[in-house]
Order: C-alpha cells, then structure tokens, then sequence
C-alpha cells in the first residue's frame, strides 16, 4: 500500500505531501492537479519495475522539461514515497535534467526500511548502511531499485508491481478475451476470474445484486491453427446470460455504466493483498444510485481483501459518503498544488463539527 506521498517541483506540485488513505477519494476542482498525482504513482511504478526515465517521463509528457514546476527554476524534481506491507519502506529519489547525451537522468535515490537506511545512491556513487561501497553497475537512467536483487529491494518492486491504475477511457467492451493479465478489458478478466471458482462466485455474488437481470457468463474457445498456444493466449468469446431472455448474447450489448461497474468490481477481487487499485473519475457513465452502492461494495472489498482502493471524483453523491480521513483534497494555490487529508488539515475541527450539525463535505468543499 501507499502509505504517504511528497511531490517536489512535478508538474503543478511546487512542494506537497500527505498520507493517503486505505479508501478514499482523491477530490479538487479541474486542474486542482489531481490528474498530476496519479502520474507521479505511475511514473514511480514504471521506474520501480524498470522503466527508463526519458520514456517513463515522456509518457506523461510529451516534453518532458514539462515534468518540472513551471513557477520553478529547478530543473530537477524529487519524489517521496512511503509503502507498507507489515514492514515500512520510504523511497525517496530525485531526477534531473543536463545537457549531452542524457538529457535527463536519475540523480540522487535512497531506500529505508523501518527508518534505517538500505541504500544511498548519489550519481554514480552507491553506499549501503554502513557505507561501504555496493558492487552493482548503476545506470543513470533507471532506479538501482529496479535491477538491485536484494531482499529488501524486491519487496518494494513487489508492492509497486501490485499497483493497479486503471485507465479512465479504455475500451474495457470487448467481447473476445484472453487469460493474460495484460489484456484490460471486461472479457478478459471474466476468463482470469473464472480460473477461481471463489472469487467468480463473490463477482456473481456482488453484480446480481446490482444488476439483477444477471444470471451468468460463459466462455468459448475459439479455434485456431496456431500449435503450442500457451494458456494465457488462448481467445475466449464471453457470453452474457440474462434470465427471461432465451438466447446468449455477447457482452458488447452491456451498457458503458454496467461494463464499468462489472469491470471495477472484478478489478478489485483480482487484487492481492496490500496492492493498490486507483480509479479515474469513478463515476464516468454511472447513475447516481449505482455510483453510491459501487462505492459500498469497493468499501467492503477494500477492507475485507486489505487493499487500497483510492479514486478520483467530481461526484458529490461519492464524497458526501465518505468520512474527512477519506477524502484527499487537491487545490491550486499561487504557490501550486497542494494535497491535503480532510481529517488533518487547519479545518478539520470545523469540518468535524459542521458534520455533526448535519452539514456535509461538499459544503466545505464548495466554499473553498
């Protein structure tokens, strides 16, 4: 899990951090910088398992001096990340931008566990605890994290690998699906969850109640010449089964509300324990009723499975469900963005007591 997050010089974040809640919602008006703080988690996910940073960087911005502050005259930013998974780790790394052949380069890293120090990379220059000098070639444009095999090192790799972002316009629709893990869409995570007699039934379980028209999924192999398929790239066509209805129909009939919903709820279950599920604009093609009892049953999975689950929204039916330690709130001030959680920022008593009075988060949010 994410346990805390600090952005210095990325993108509109001149200098902010904050814990993130277990569940919640990542709230702000448009181009509060919410969008910016789920591309720094990708941009650190992407490092962690690998990435170079030219093209991790790039990929969130086609320029990537675009990267930095633009109020700033830095031309580095830095990146602090606080995880669990019983035990607490904190990376902290630094990328800046020189002039030559790489143009853009890893600077300064260090990992902690526990609040004692793994490793301190500077440059070229890498020390463990006692600081002595690691033997391990480093790269300028990837995190020693990402290729260090150490014990401690892999764990981090391990949580970040279980962060799951999903993406707020994929075509999740598509009725022909594959057991790999890489294919995103409502077709293929049907045929993974259907691998797992349990977890298929809690998905059954938790979309008959919101959908009761449901009655079941099948899936068909398709034929093909090609010999030696492994498992995972074998092409299912998945069919919906609806009671009163006679025939079989594929899930490209479903609604954008309803393959949203089936697609979250199934995305969540898949998730292993102490990973983290991010959501963009949750609420995208959803009545305010079925929103609501998504929000529910994400609660119960989040808790029950212990995974983070944290979302986006604009949605005032989402953030007047949620208590003020759920809520992180982005705004832009003349100083850039700044993340705050509801339940510890200057206002948090008043919050508390106008809640109390019958009031609501969107009130206090609405005044800002």
């Amino acid at each position: 899990m994410i346990d805390f997050i600090n952005l210095k010089n990325f993108k509109s974040f001149k200098d902010s951090g904050s814990r993130l809640p277990s569940f919640g919602a990542i709230v702000g008006k448009n181009a509060a910088g919410k969008t910016n703080l789920v591309q720094a988690i990708l941009l650190t996910k992407n490092l962690i398992t690998g990435g170079d940073v030219f093209r991790a960087t790039t990929n969130i911005s086609p320029i990537f001096s675009e990267v930095f502050n633009a109020n700033s005259n830095s031309d580095e930013f830095d990146l602090k990340i606080k995880l669990s998974n019983g035990a607490k780790y904190t990376l902290d790394f630094s990328v800046a931008e020189l002039e030559g052949d790489n143009p853009i380069v890893i600077k300064r890293e260090r990992l902690d566990v526990d609040n004692r120090l793994v490793y301190l990379r500077e440059g070229d220059d890498l020390k463990g605890n006692d600081g002595s000098t690691i033997p391990l070639s480093v790269d300028k444009s990837k995190l020693v994290i990402a290729f260090y095999n150490q014990g401690l090192a892999l764990a981090v790799k391990k949580i970040f690998s279980d962060v799951y972002i999903t993406e707020q316009y994929a075509d999740i629709g598509e009725a022909i699906g594959s057991a790999d893990v890489n294919e995103e869409t409502l077709a293929s995570l049907l045929v993974r969850l259907s691998q797992n007699k349990d977890l298929y039934e809690k998905f059954m379980t938790i979309s008959r109640k919101m959908m009761p028209y449901l009655a079941s999924f099948e899936e068909l192999k398709l034929h093909n010449n090609v010999e030696e398929r492994q498992p995972s790239e074998e092409k299912y066509l998945v069919l919906l089964k609806e009671h009163n209805l006679k025939k079989q129909l594929s899930t490209r009939i479903i609604s954008d509300g309803d393959l949203r919903t089936l697609y979250l709820i199934g995305m969540a279950l898949m998730r292993a324990p102490h990973s983290t599920l991010i959501i963009e604009e949750i609420e995208n093609g959803m009545h305010p009723k079925r929103i609501q009892e998504l929000i529910d049953h994400l609660d119960t999975i989040s808790k029950i499975n212990d995974i983070q689950i944290l979302f986006t929204t604009h949605s005032s039916f989402v953030i007047n469900r949620l208590a003020p330690q759920e809520i992180l709130l982005v705004e832009k001030t003349k100083d850039g963005s700044r993340m705050t959680l509801l339940s510890e920022s200057d206002q948090s008593t008043g919050i508390q007591r106008m809640l109390e009075n019958g009031g609501k988060v969107t009130d206090y949010l609405q005044n800002l």
